[in-house]
């Protein structure tokens, strides 16, 4: 399965665009200052609060907003998380065990979730803040079989919802589509960072969305 950043929706998103643009016009009047003691060309420095601009943007979307999570409310969820499903595909008998990979920019994430009959990723995201639960991460996934899994287990899609707790929990649940009609409960538990500065962008890099899970689901 082909899987890519998407975009995902936060509200404190916007805030950090006029924020970069007061170090990217005094930057510019630096190098403006620096250009009158060598004599360059007046053109030079036309473009360039533009110019910084996009390269704050850039870094800021890529590591730079990990520094301000307090300030800007967006979370860092980067990580990978051991995961165990409870389904009602076998009335939540046997739990199905996997890997539950988050990789977050500013604007873009990819949640990633491997079973050993399924891998799922997430195709669109909206991250929220709920004042009782915590940080609330709802995504839609589609999840596609291993070769190995059984017959009855089809490529279909669903809808995770991922809570990650101000005390350190984090608990989800799922449903799939009428292509499954399962759903069930989700326990995540953080191994460890996902350190990627720049995570892959292609193929199912690490496991896919929590419902994935459902997979034998």
């Amino acid at each position: 399965m082909s899987a890519s950043f998407h975009p995902y929706a936060h509200d404190k998103q916007g805030v950090a665009q006029r924020w970069l643009f007061v170090p990217a016009v005094a930057l510019a009047f630096v190098l403006g200052k620096v250009l009158e003691v060598v004599h360059a060309p007046w053109w030079i420095d036309t473009p360039a609060p533009f110019g910084f601009l996009a390269g704050l943007a850039w870094f800021y979307n890529k590591w730079g907003w990990r520094a301000f999570c307090g300030l800007h409310g967006i979370p860092n969820l980067n990580a990978i998380y051991d995961l165990e499903i409870q389904s009602s595909h076998d009335n939540h008998a046997k739990p199905v065990t996997g890997t539950l990979t988050i990789a977050q920019e500013w604007t873009s994430i990819l949640v990633t979730v491997k079973t050993a009959t399924s891998v799922s990723s997430s195709v669109g995201a909206w991250l929220s803040h709920d004042p009782t639960q915590g940080a609330v991460l709802t995504y839609a996934y589609r999840n596609e079989p291993a070769p190995a899994a059984k017959d009855d287990l089809h490529m279909h899609a669903g809808t995770a919802i991922i809570t990650f707790a101000s005390d350190g929990t984090v608990t989800g649940r799922y449903y799939n589509d009428r292509g499954r009609q399962t759903f069930g409960s989700m326990k995540v538990t953080k191994r460890a960072a996902a350190g990627a500065a720049n995570p892959p962008r292609t193929e199912g890099a690490a496991a896919s969305s929590a419902e994935s899970g459902a997979n034998g689901a």
